[in-house]
């Protein structure tokens, strides 16, 4: 055997051995590595209304007039829920722990139950707060209701009561519900 056919096979087996390194070692870092899960993570779930659900020159609804409190109402139905807007809020003169107070006192009665007040919502950047609490009281008996309140400093800048339209409430179940509605007698 010649020397340069020896060479060659010795190329040839140092090029094998060190194909054969390479895969034990992938194989090694393969089964050795630690599985580590990827960090995730997760915002803080935000409730945000967004302003172009709010019209205040709907056409319908109604007006409920109490002293100076004028409550401009209708009611509307944007992709899985059905709010009632209160508009005309200047025109409210209570500030916001009053009407949360007046407000749950009138609702709550015999006819609903709160579930849960949650704080540290935003509506356009401006911290408000919700209550949520379920209805006992046809038609809307037994379905989901929430109360929003946004506000800034006590002061209240609009007021939405959303059904879950999922529960099969319609604007007009809410319309009759609310019709001859007096907020706080």
């Amino acid at each position: 055997m010649s020397l340069l056919a020896l060479s060659n096979r010795g190329e040839d087996m140092r090029f094998k051995l060190f194909i054969y390194v390479l895969i034990v070692v992938a194989m090694l870092s393969t089964f050795c590595k630690e599985k580590v899960p990827p960090v995730v993570e997760v915002a803080p779930e935000e409730v945000v209304i967004k302003s172009d659900l709010f019209t205040f020159n709907p056409p319908g609804g109604w007006r409920v007039e109490q002293g100076d409190d004028v409550w401009d109402m209708y009611a509307e139905s944007p992709g899985r829920k059905v709010n009632v807007i209160v508009a005309s809020i200047p025109h409210i003169h209570m500030t916001l722990s009053e009407m949360v107070k007046k407000d749950i006192d009138f609702m709550m009665g015999d006819s609903y139950e709160m579930l849960e007040k949650t704080e540290g919502i935003k509506y356009e950047g401006v911290n408000s707060s919700a209550v949520r609490y379920v209805s006992h009281k046809p038609p809307l008996e037994g379905r989901y209701v929430e109360s929003y309140y946004f506000f800034k400093d006590d002061e209240i800048l609009n007021v939405v009561v959303s059904f879950d339209s999922e529960t099969g409430v319609t604007p007009e179940d809410v319309t009759v519900f609310f019709d001859n509605f007096t907020p706080f007698p």
